[in-house]
């Protein structure tokens, strides 16, 4: 088994070096090698073979290479030992600026400077916006400037159309001008990113006609999905449609982005939390997974291909968390989405639907236990290298007193923790003071990060070899403001 192991090592690490990335331009990703073209007649000519005009291609091999990095930076696995962590960003750097400059026509063959492909929001896209974060909080400031003026090439398209979704193959309102938006005319899939995007650089306004474009499609956020089993399907009945299609979950990425930004707004936390948890139902028993569920009554079965399974599993991840949150539009009320909540109220206390009283436990059931919102204190946890435990908010004679979070070790053997607190875009900018300190076990530290850009909000917690960490969370009013949903810069 070990030399097994070894063995897929090697060739993991052999596909990510020389069978993704073309020799003599390591950002542009292409197709199989001669080899493979030689061996298996299936596979299209070596001129196809060689294409990268694809944009939908890159955000993939971009994840793959932003997992590995943020692998190697907090854990040092053995798949992603064989590099150094600045190796693997780099690529994804690489690969994510590379879709300004290969990305292209399908019909013209022409490619660079953002023309056709390129244009459009690309499914899995929003994995640009993390890569841009990472470069900015290791104080990478020349890749970041090349990413994000890229990425303003191509919102500067988005924002010139009457509405910033859409498809390469729709319309405009004068017959003539292509919206941006994604690879089909019935698709949704070009939504994820252009909200993600518009939202980073504040462009609310128009992210809201991105949510509102969701918010009309049916199953989750599914849209039509009526060709997928056709194309990639193992059991082919015409024209089906895929129950928890991907779709649905990357859509859930703008949904829970919105529901974040709304948080009284039940329906929306409704609706993303289907979208972005349907993706699970797709896992069998046996660990296995399928593309969707076959919604024609005498099939209700799961398909036996996994076809695009990872792309709904990336929407599923990107958000999953344990959200506590009170929306009366929507008749929600009172929720725990993907954790478990207990109330204790003490005696007398007025009965309600969000009681600011008491004390109230949350116990994360979602699949990371790495990210936690928290609506009473309109505040976002985020964790890297350990996974939340618990959470318990206590109020004193209606005031929040303090946050007992109790830390576990993501993985055996980790040492540190890092934890990111963001303040929810709802509440008034006003000044807001967060103190952080470590109770048990002793010695137990609370410190700055090792990162050399911008780390503002992101907090070392030693682990210290403990089976379990305990913080406590005071928020105060003061003259520093606790960090908010922010703004990477004005689109000039």
């Amino acid at each position: 088994m070990p030399r097994l192991l070894a063995a897929r090592r090697h060739q993991a690490d052999a596909l990510l070096v020389d069978g993704l990335l073309e020799r003599g331009a390591p950002e542009r990703f292409v197709g199989p090698t001669v080899a493979q073209i030689n061996r298996d007649s299936q596979l299209p000519s070596q001129e196809h073979s060689l294409e990268s005009w694809r944009a939908y291609n890159y955000p993939h091999v971009t994840t793959v290479y932003w997992s590995l990095y943020r692998s190697a930076r907090y854990a040092s696995p053995p798949l992603a030992r064989r590099r150094p962590w600045q190796w693997y960003l780099r690529r994804a750097h690489a690969t994510a600026l590379a879709v300004w400059r290969w990305g292209g026509d399908p019909w013209t063959k022409k490619q660079g400077n953002g023309v056709g492909t390129a244009q459009w929001g690309l499914m899995v896209g929003s994995v640009f916006e993390l890569v841009l974060s990472d470069l900015r909080r290791e104080g990478w400031a020349e890749e970041a400037a090349s990413l994000q003026e890229a990425t303003e090439k191509r919102m500067a398209v988005w924002l010139s159309m009457p509405f910033p979704y859409g498809s390469t193959h729709s319309p405009g309102l004068d017959g003539g001008q292509h919206r941006a938006g994604s690879e089909f005319s019935w698709d949704s899939t070009g939504h994820e990113e252009i909200s993600t995007w518009l939202l980073a650089f504040g462009k609310e306004a128009e992210a809201a006609q991105v949510k509102d474009a969701i918010t009309a499609y049916a199953y989750c956020g599914s849209a039509r999905r009526w060709w997928d089993f056709t194309i990639n399907g193992a059991t082919v009945r015409g024209n089906e449609r895929v129950f928890h299609h991907y779709a649905a979950a990357l859509n859930s990425v703008p949904l829970y982005d919105h529901a974040l930004r709304d948080p009284t707004n039940g329906w929306l936390w409704r609706l993303a939390h289907c979208a972005g948890g349907g993706s699970l139902t797709n896992v069998r028993r046996d660990g296995s997974a399928s593309m969707g569920m076959h919604a024609d009554p005498e099939v209700l079965a799961l398909d036996d291909y996994s076809a695009d399974f990872g792309v709904g599993f990336y929407g599923h991840w990107r958000n999953a968390g344990a959200y506590y949150v009170c929306a009366a539009a929507g008749s929600l009320g009172l929720a725990c989405l993907g954790c478990d909540a207990a109330l204790h109220r003490p005696a007398g206390a007025p009965p309600s639907d969000c009681p600011p009283a008491g004390a109230a436990e949350v116990s994360p059931r979602d699949a990371f236990g790495r990210r936690a919102y928290l609506w009473p204190l309109a505040l976002l946890l985020s964790c890297e290298g350990g996974r939340f435990s618990r959470l318990r908010l206590e109020w004193v004679e209606g005031r929040l007193g303090t946050l007992r979070l109790a830390l576990l070790p993501a993985f055996a053997g980790a040492s540190h923790a890092l934890l990111s607190l963001t303040a929810d875009g709802t509440v008034a900018r006003g000044s807001r003071r967060a103190r952080v300190r470590c109770e048990r076990p002793a010695p137990c530290n609370v410190g700055a990060t090792s990162f050399g850009g911008e780390a503002a909000g992101w907090l070392n917690i030693s682990l210290a070899g403990a089976a379990e960490v305990e913080l406590v969370v005071a928020l105060e009013r003061g003259e520093c403001h606790l960090y908010h949903f922010g703004v990477l810069s004005s689109l000039v």
